[in-house]
């Protein structure tokens, strides 16, 4: 929605191509536009894998490539797309940062939806949370009881929190990230048990370098808790990743907060607020390995426009 919509009030016709899991999805949306009046035409769905997404985004036809996606889908469609636009809104791996001037009890009353709701399955969920050494216990103990309180379940009953990742193939994938990490010697704690797709909060405190959690996206509800000697370590932490979409800090301190604005290497930055809050009338990308080009309404509209001059000289 948040390219479909800026695309067609821009004058242009629109061909979705989902990922396979969420094409009923797509197809309902495409339904929905034609029945609020859209022409029919404008708004297509193209059901497929990535053979389909590599053809489409080569098609002559396309004049723009807009992505949501992991970096690898990225770098394949913008080869795939040539000299034409391309818009990518990439892999994440949040840093939230919590400094020791922070707020506690609030800091980790928004990292925890932001690293567990939808089951971490989006770009900007909270993956490593950076504590200074002061407030780290207080910290952990507070928010691994909260994680125990979430109800994992059944995503259809109104009081379940997290629910099953997307695929067993997701859950095989977040699970061989969570082994690596216990294969390292790491402190995992697990608020719950897994059962088939249905993967409970889980933390994993002080990984090594190394980590693939500390690396790697995991999309799922899997957090690292990382020690910072300092503010100026925690900066260091929070920039030793090829990702840098969304991040946040928590303090009280506005001198703190300017200067993770000039030093975290992200998109955005969010203070005392977790990273996976969005509003659409900001600019919204990534840096780095987590994309190209920006979101949100005044920013879609002109990736979505082409600017035209033309020159008149008067006889």
């Amino acid at each position: 929605m948040q390219k479909l919509a800026p695309a067609l009030i821009t004058g242009n016709a629109v061909v979705i191509k989902p990922c396979l899991e969420g094409t009923e999805i797509a197809q309902a949306i495409a339904k929905a536009f034609i029945a609020g009046g859209v022409p029919e035409g404008l708004v297509q769905v193209l059901p497929g894998d990535r053979e389909e997404a590599l053809g489409l985004a080569a098609h002559p036809d396309v004049d723009v490539v807009t992505l949501t996606g992991g970096t690898a889908a990225g770098d394949a469609l913008a080869r795939a797309a040539g000299a034409k636009r391309f818009i990518g809104e990439l892999g994440g791996n949040s840093a939230n940062i919590v400094l020791a001037d922070a707020d506690i009890e609030d800091a980790v009353k928004r990292i925890v939806p932001s690293s567990f709701e939808a089951s971490g399955q989006q770009c900007i969920s909270t993956q490593r949370i950076i504590v200074e050494t002061s407030v780290f216990d207080e910290f952990l103990h507070r928010f691994i009881d909260a994680a125990k309180r979430l109800k994992v379940g059944d995503p259809t009953l109104p009081d379940t929190d997290l629910g099953p990742v997307v695929s067993s193939r997701a859950a095989a994938r977040i699970i061989a990230m969570i082994d690596d990490a216990r294969g390292r010697g790491c402190r995992v704690e697990t608020c719950g048990e897994l059962a088939d797709c249905i993967i409970p909060p889980t933390i994993v405190i002080d990984p090594p370098v190394g980590t693939r959690l500390i690396k790697e996206e995991v999309f799922g509800p899997v957090v690292v808790v990382i020690r910072a000697s300092d503010i100026d370590d925690a900066i260091r932490i929070a920039n030793d990743c090829e990702f840098g979409l969304q991040g946040s800090c928590f303090t009280s301190s506005l001198a703190n907060a300017m200067r993770m604005s000039e030093e975290i290497n992200v998109g955005s930055l969010w203070i005392n607020e977790a990273s996976r809050f969005r509003l659409d009338n900001y600019p919204f990308g990534g840096v780095g390995r987590s994309g190209v080009g920006r979101e949100g309404l005044p920013c879609a509209f002109e990736e979505y426009t082409q600017p035209k001059f033309t020159g008149i000289r008067l006889p």
